[in-house]
């Protein structure tokens, strides 16, 4: 599941991490292996603390107000104090990364991936969503 999600992060965050100046070439990796471990964790922390309603927020709302969402908002904390913490990146640079949309096209992928491995895990965790 880590190597999927990294997958659609990266397929996800070209303009975000990518190409953004702040993030040295030789970080680019990095950053988004603490994207996938802010997500991974985020998520399951969450579950594990019973707020499963706000998890679901994530895939039952819209993917334009996305940031609003309480779990997106505890992802994106969470990636803005790693990245700051191992990068060395200033709160206004952590919060442009997290601000981007690359978390959001992530987590709308999710609803709609493909990729089994995740659903399961989504499943195993005892939280659903409409299939379409």
């Amino acid at each position: 599941m880590f190597d999927q999600l990294f997958d659609l992060i990266r397929e996800n965050s070209d303009d975000a991490i990518i190409k953004n100046p702040d993030v040295p070439n030789e970080h680019n990796e990095a950053v988004m292996g603490e994207a996938t471990n802010s997500i991974i964790g985020s998520l399951q922390s969450m579950l594990a603390n019973g707020q499963g309603r706000e998890v679901l927020g994530l895939f039952n709302g819209d993917p334009n107000n996305m940031q609003v969402q309480p779990a997106m908002q505890q992802i994106s904390g969470n990636f803005m104090s790693s990245i700051m913490e191992k990068f060395g990146l200033n709160g206004s640079q952590a919060g442009k990364l997290a601000a981007l949309n690359a978390f959001s096209r992530v987590l709308y992928a999710l609803k709609a991936n493909p990729h089994a491995a995740i659903l399961e895990a989504v499943a195993g965790a005892g939280l659903g969503f409409e299939c379409v």
